[in-house]
C-alpha cells in the first residue's frame, strides 16, 4: 500500500492473496521435504544385513504368524 501512486483496492487484494498463496506453498514444500528426509532416515535405520524375525509377522491373508501373504498356502 505504501506506493506512489497508491494501488487500487483490487490490485492490493490481488497482491495480498498472491503473497499468502506463496507463503502457504513454501510451508507445504518445507513439510514435504522434512517428510522425505524422515522417510529416508527410517529406511536407512532398518539396515539390509539383518534377517527379519518372522515369528512376529502376521499374514494378512490367513491371520497366521511366521509367514507373509505371498507365501501363504
Amino acid at each position: 500500500m505504501n506506493r506512489d501512486p497508491m494501488p487500487t483496492l483490487d490490485a492490493f487484494l490481488s497482491e495480498l492473496l498472491r503473497e499468502e498463496q506463496r507463503i502457504k506453498m513454501h510451508t507445504v514444500m518445507e513439510q514435504n521435504m522434512n517428510y522425505i528426509v524422515l522417510v529416508s532416515v527410517a529406511y536407512a535405520a532398518q539396515g539390509k544385513n539383518k534377517p527379519r524375525d518372522m515369528c512376529f509377522v502376521q499374514c494378512y491373508n490367513c491371520k497366521g504368524f511366521c509367514h507373509l501373504a505371498k507365501d501363504c498356502s
